[in-house]
């Protein structure tokens, strides 16, 4: 009985291991970026995730320095509405910026962005690229050319 007892805790205990493991693991990253631009880089802002483009060597060098650290740095632009992305929109690759503090009033999320980009894409604050910007706190994950 002892042994039933111990042998069926362990089965146990494997079982609940390996659907903790399963339910914490991240989301395959998709194959291909889905975003205009030469370099790219796959964020995280909470629970979202999606790519963002750039044609900018100095900001493609950011994106890569600080992808798989756990540093988090804001990044955006000009948001760009389109029915065919995830949530919505994507960041214009043409005035995408990083930095590791914003204005607060510029700061956004994924989230809030996908509820009515049409809006963002025609308000926000001017970056010296675009007349309306927004910027998402991103954990850096993949970065491809």
């Amino acid at each position: 009985m002892y042994i039933k007892t111990v042998s069926f805790l362990i089965f146990c205990s494997a079982l609940i291991f390996s659907q903790c493991s399963k339910n914490n693991s991240e989301d395959p990253v998709p194959r291909d970026p889905d975003v205009p631009g030469e370099y790219f880089a796959y964020i995280k802002n909470y629970s979202d995730k999606m790519w963002i483009g750039t044609y900018s060597d100095s900001i493609a060098n950011k994106m890569k320095s600080v992808t798989g650290t756990d540093n988090q740095l804001w990044i955006g632009g000009g948001v760009i509405p389109d029915s065919n992305m995830k949530y919505g929109f994507y960041f214009d690759p043409n005035t995408v910026l990083m930095a590791e503090a914003t204005v607060e009033g510029m700061q956004i999320t994924i989230q809030q962005i996908s509820q009515d980009p049409v809006y963002y894409q025609n308000n926000g604050w001017p970056n010296g690229l675009t007349d309306h910007a927004w910027y998402v706190k991103a954990k850096f994950l993949v970065y491809r050319e």
